[in-house]
């Protein structure tokens, strides 16, 4: 089952690209997941 990632803000998509997606799939995925289909999940970047 893939995430979709277009659910996804882009200050968040864009941590994707700098941490690698796979990277971020095995660390969260399991984590994440249920939460990101409840409710928008934010990372604060720090800009």
């Amino acid at each position: 089952m893939k995430t979709e990632w277009k659910n996804f803000t882009p200050q968040y998509s864009e941590a994707l690209v700098d941490l690698g997606e796979d990277t971020i799939i095995k660390k969260f995925n399991n984590r994440f997941n249920r939460q990101i289909k409840k409710k928008k999940f934010i990372i604060n970047t720090g800009s």
